[in-house]
This record gives C-alpha cells, sequence and structure tokens, in this order.
C-alpha cells in the first residue's frame, strides 16, 4: 500500500517563518532609508545652492570621499541586519521542516524514527550552494550590490541638480528595488533548505527500513501554497506538469527516494526541488517534492 505524506501544514509553517523575516527585512529597509535621508539632509543644509546639491559642490574638499564613506558605513548596517536575519530565518526553516517531516513519517508509517534536529545539520545546508554560490557567497554580494546602487543613485542625483525631496524619493526608490532582490534571496534559500531537511529527515527513516518513494509537484499545483494564480512561478518553464517535470515525476512515476530528478531540458540534476544546480531550475522555484510511504499493508 502506497500512502502520500500531507504536508499542506509544513508547508504553512515554512511560508510563516519566510513572512516573518519579510517583515522584518522590511524594517531594516525603512530605518536604513531614514538613515540615509538624515545623511543626505545634512549634507544639503551645508552644501546645497539655491536647494539644490550638485557634484560640483560636493567634489569640493573631498566632500564627495566622506559621503561615499558614510552611505557605505549605512548600508553595512543595513547589510549585517538583512544577513543576520536571513541565516535566523533559514535555520528556523531547516529545523521546522526536518522536525515535521519526521513526525509526518511517524504517523504515516506507524514506527518510531531514531535520531533528531542537530543545529550543525542546519548550519551545514545553509552553506549548500544553489548554482555554485553558497548563502554567504550570494549575501556577501548583496552588499557589494547594494553599495554600489546606492552611490550611483546619490551621485545620479548630484548629476542632476535634484533638490532634498527629489533625491529622498529617488533613495526610496532604490531602497524598494533592493528589497525585492533581498527576499528573492530569502524566498530561494527558504524553498531549498526546506526541501532539503524534508529529504534528509526521511532519509533517516529509509535507514531505519521505511521505504520511500518521491515525485515532483509543479507550483501550479494546487498542493503548492500560494498556487495557482499566486505570486509564486515555476523556475522553469517545463517544470508543469503538462509536459514537465510533474509529468515525468508524477505520482505514478514516483522514483526510490535516493534517486535523483533529473531535468533533460536544461540538464539540471538533483535530489530535490531547488537543488538541481541550475540557475534556470533553482532559482525562485518553488515547486516541491512530494513522498509516499509503502508498506505491506
Amino acid at each position: 500500500m502506497a500512502t502520500p505524506i500531507d504536508f499542506e501544514v509544513l508547508i504553512a509553517q515554512v511560508e510563516g517563518l519566510e513572512g516573518k523575516a519579510g517583515k522584518n527585512i522590511s524594517k531594516n529597509y525603512k530605518k536604513g532609508l531614514e538613515q540615509l535621508r538624515e545623511i543626505i539632509r545634512k549634507k544639503y543644509d551645508s552644501y546645497a545652492v539655491a536647494g539644490e546639491l550638485t557634484y560640483e559642490e560636493m567634489a569640493k574638499y573631498g566632500r564627495r570621499k566622506k559621503l561615499n564613506k558614510e552611505v557605505r558605513e549605512a548600508m553595512k548596517d543595513l547589510w549585517v541586519e538583512n544577513a543576520a536575519e536571513t541565516r535566523k530565518s533559514v535555520r528556523s526553516i531547516y529545523k521546522t521542516s526536518f522536525k515535521e517531516t519526521k513526525e509526518l513519517v511517524e504517523e504515516a508509517a506507524d514506527q518510531v524514527i531514531q535520531g533528531k534536529y542537530k543545529r550543525e545539520m542546519a548550519q551545514e545546508a545553509l552553506q549548500n550552494p544553489i548554482s555554485g554560490l553558497t548563502l554567504n557567497e550570494r549575501l556577501r554580494r548583496r552588499r557589494r550590490d547594494i553599495i554600489t546602487r546606492i552611490q550611483e543613485t546619490i551621485g545620479q542625483g548630484m548629476m542632476d541638480n535634484e533638490t532634498y525631496s527629489q533625491m529622498s524619493s529617488r533613495l526610496k526608490e532604490s531602497l524598494e528595488q533592493d528589497y525585492s532582490k533581498a527576499m528573492r534571496v530569502v524566498r530561494t534559500e527558504s524553498h531549498r533548505v526546506a526541501e532539503q531537511a524534508k529529504r534528509e529527515s526521511l532519509e533517516y527513516a529509509n535507514n531505519q527500513g521505511i521505504e520511500l518513494k518521491k515525485y515532483w509537484i509543479p507550483s501550479g499545483d494546487d498542493r503548492v501554497r500560494g498556487a495557482p494564480g499566486g505570486r509564486y512561478e515555476d523556475a522553469a518553464a517545463n517544470h508543469s506538469a503538462d509536459g514537465g517535470m510533474g509529468e515525468k515525476y508524477s505520482e505514478d512515476n514516483a522514483i526510490p527516494i535516493d534517486e535523483d530528478f533529473v531535468n533533460d531540458e536544461t540538464g539540471g540534476s538533483g535530489p530535490t526541488p531547488g537543488q538541481l544546480g541550475t540557475a534556470e531550475d533553482d532559482i525562485h522555484d518553488r515547486c516541491v517534492a512530494g513522498y509516499i510511504v509503502v508498506t505491506d499493508d
């Protein structure tokens, strides 16, 4: 007999943790914006000519260099807070996914599974790469990007002889765009780690004699929250249930848990959605793996 495991509650828990991280990161961006506005306001108070902060005026006496240093420090503070929040969230998601999966399998198989969650398991999962980059590497890239973006934003504002109000609006728009990129990292890493934790928890069960199979559930499936018609889309066009990974690895075509999913279109392969090793497959992917407990009953 084959008993599919219902992960609906776990998916909701993961999305709740992801949403909490998003709110905290949003607060950090608002604080960062106020810091930048304060820095810029002081420059306008001191050096503006007819209400405009010009590039020529700021080029005098090392003013531009000092401004860039202040911006770097403010954006470094923002990055440190967001990086800490991202890591905290991803660790919580791993722990939740691992423990909840263990309980679901025990219920489906009517068997106690030996082994428990350890913090180092989550820490190791954090450093597994997506498309060749670890979480720390992605976060460092985000730091470089945000500093460069804000410095360019301010520089362009001075070149255009903008007023403080115009510059303030420009900074707000720039940080909002950066927030979207930061949340893409959170969503991608959360999904990857949640799927990895499920798989590793299930491997414990498999190694203790519980037979398990897995299949591919596209993000457009009703079993994946936020779809259909939600905010999530498949990373690759052929992840769907119609001629794509969802069809190749449907519930009827479930494969042993220790085999890899293989995307013939992209060349990606890996143990779970979000871990196929190509950016096209993994970045912003919301597909999940479904699992079946096979019993003799």
